[in-house]
């Protein structure tokens, strides 16, 4: 039986070309001449008063019911408009609110036909329109907001007009739709109207017009033609070119730092993004605890307008400590002392020192930011290191010196030289190795977080060719990595959170046992295959130690589930195989495994203590095997 079915809300009553405001005050318009109805406006939700024959009585505790939204159109619509529609829904996210009375829960669906008109408007559909019902047949008693989006309306014309601006209009002002990232005859939306309005600023901006503003903008819904078009005016304002850069806070630090960091030239044209580019460049120094980097308040009669910076540092020196366990390669403490500013111009010196039952290393690590240009760091290593696993034991003595450059926000390359002597007892015996490298890679990241990824992507090519010798004779081969990340968030919370990881490696140029047992592949234990001890999986020797591959493949999944603030659980299934050949071999070596972890979340990164299985043991797999570290699996 229907309970109560007041008369639609339209997203526009009138089938007429109508000037309107879009959202409120950031644009500014009337109807004077074409209308009096405005496609934004707050759509009448009353709804006549039940009566005695379909009203429910009122006199419940509380009126338990179970919402709907019913959207009638195309599902690429339904798409778009389901999820905005739920979580504006004062009927979905109150569902386990039980109103007192009929009256409220009217009120409470009157509100969402408002809010889903306004969905609506803002998503494209200007003639859509909004009901609600409530149903009480079948029980239980349903709340239904149905929804009818109509067509969408298509972008019309996009013009820009400018005031006070040098005539011909200079190369770089926009002028187009397009120049704003507005494709024509696409869903009219109004977050997309608002972005191609910012754009507007921040082209301007680049164009040497620090001031540029945005003095009206006004929409026209052609209600007939189902388009809208979009009239803007712009104030350029006065060009201007970079002057001095004036920098207030240093105290440690020394001001060439800053100055290493200056992409451009005194007299050129003023770009935003590159005051933008020293802002961001400097918070990366980590020397400072808020860096702000704007144009001056005032320019120049001839338009040099200078940059003010200011700095606060922070402190420069830290210690650490972190903690790692498994059942298969035990505990181990990792320690760090750290000094970011150690000459006075952002050189970064950190001193690590683990301790672990499978190794054991003592190293020290070094980087000067900004050598020979803003977007280059020279970067140096030392160390001492004694591995003992199944597969070797190694005494190694290394050293390292490279360029990583970053080539915009998301792309970062680097090479370098290596040096290291080393003796290593493998399944050959013992034997020294003395080899030089040249590795080489570049990384593409967009992700959001270092330790604790929810959105994005990770891709690394590693390459390295080596050269050296043995108690035997000359060595030559070349190493290939190919590791990749992906994170979705499935909600706008990310509290779940699908992670996947792949990698595969390859070794050339020389037979397996010829490769030093260090520069080996190997696949299994915690940061591999979860469920299969250190280095277990592929070739083992007649006592069952691993003897490594010359190739490898691994692939892993998570489901990463947050509960409350702090806590998380996280499903995995991983996998790996190792091969003596130069390609892995996807054939039924291949090792599975299962498992599930807990997080918890700290202002570093996520605590994570995992338990993992194997799927298709062998007869010297252990059950399972337990992981506790900091930070994601990948």
């Amino acid at each position: 039986m229907l309970l109560h079915r007041p008369p639609p809300a339209r997203a526009s009553t009138r089938s007429v070309a109508c000037l309107f405001a879009l959202l409120g005050p950031l644009l500014l318009g009337g109807c004077e001449t074409l209308s009096s109805v405005n496609p934004f406006a707050p759509a009448s939700t009353s709804a006549p008063p039940a009566s005695p024959e379909t009203a429910l009585a009122d006199t419940a505790a509380t009126i338990p019911y179970v919402p709907e939204i019913r959207i009638d159109g195309p599902e690429e619509y339904a798409a778009v408009l389901r999820p905005l529609l739920e979580k504006a829904s004062r009927l979905v996210t109150l569902a386990d609110r039980a109103p007192t009375s009929l009256e409220r829960l009217r009120r409470r669906a009157e509100g969402d036909v408002e809010r889903a008109v306004k969905i609506l408007r803002s998503e494209g559909f200007y003639k859509g329109e909004a009901r609600y019902r409530l149903e009480e047949d079948p029980t239980p008693l349903r709340a239904v907001l149905a929804v009818t989006p109509g067509p969408p309306f298509a972008y019309g014309a996009y013009r820009i007009r400018y005031q006070n601006a040098p005539v011909p209009t200079p190369a770089g002002f926009p002028a187009t739709a397009a120049d704003v990232g507005l494709t024509s005859g696409a869903r009219a939306r109004s977050a997309d109207i608002l972005d191609a309005r910012s754009r507007i600023v921040a082209r301007l901006g680049n164009s040497g017009h620090p001031r540029a503003t945005v003095l009206d903008q006004t929409a026209v819904a052609d209600f007939a033609a189902g388009t809208l078009s979009v009239d803007v005016v712009v104030d350029p304002g006065p060009a201007a070119v970079f002057g001095d850069v004036r920098v207030d806070g240093l105290s440690s630090v020394e001001r060439e730092l800053v100055d290493d960091f200056v992409t451009w030239n005194r007299g050129a044209p003023y770009r935003q993004d590159a005051v933008d580019a020293l802002q961001k460049s400097l918070i990366g120094t980590r020397l400072f605890s808020s860096v702000v980097a704007r144009p001056g308040e005032r320019a120049d009669a001839d338009g040099t307008l200078p940059i003010d910076v200011r700095v606060e540092e922070s402190e420069h020196r830290s210690v650490g400590a972190g903690v790692a366990y498994s059942t298969n390669t035990g505990a181990g403490v990792n320690t760090y002392w750290e000094h970011r500013n150690l000459l006075g111009q952002g050189e970064r010196l950190r001193v690590n020192l683990k301790v672990a039952e499978i190794q054991q290393l003592l190293g020290a690590t070094a980087a000067k930011p900004a050598y020979l240009r803003p977007d280059q760091t020279l970067t140096g290593e030392v160390k001492i290191e004694r591995d003992r696993t199944e597969a070797y034991v190694q005494e190694l003595i290394g050293s390292s010196v490279g360029l990583e450059r970053t080539f915009g926000s998301t792309l970062t390359g680097r090479l370098g030289l290596s040096a290291e002597y080393s003796r290593v007892t493998d399944e050959r015996g013992a034997r020294t190795v003395q080899i030089l490298g040249v590795p080489a890679s570049v990384t593409r990241d967009t992700t959001d977080n270092l330790l604790d990824p929810t959105k994005g992507a990770r891709l690394t090519f590693a390459t390295t060719p080596f050269a050296g010798v043995d108690d035997e004779s000359a060595l030559s081969f070349w190493r290939n990595r190919l590791t990749g990340s992906a994170y979705l968030s499935v909600d706008e919370a990310s509290r779940y959170v699908l992670a996947v990881r792949g990698e595969i490696g390859s070794i050339t140029g020389i037979s397996r046992r010829r490769v030093p047992a260090h520069h080996r592949l190997y696949s299994g234990g915690g940061g591999s295959v979860r469920g299969y001890g250190y280095q277990l999986i592929g070739p083992l020797d007649d006592e069952n130690d691993p003897l490594g591959g010359r190739s490898f493949a691994e692939l892993g999944l998570e489901a990463r589930i947050r509960i409350g603030q702090s806590f998380g659980i996280v499903p995995f299934l991983e996998a790996g195989v190792v091969d003596e050949s130069t390609l892995p071999a996807f054939d039924e070596n291949i090792r599975y495994a299962a498992g599930i972890g807990g997080r918890y979340y700290t202002g570093f990164g996520p605590l994570r203590v995992d338990i993992a299985f194997p799927l298709n043991p062998r007869g010297l797999d252990d059950p399972f095997q337990f992981y506790v570290s900091l930070g994601q699996a990948f």
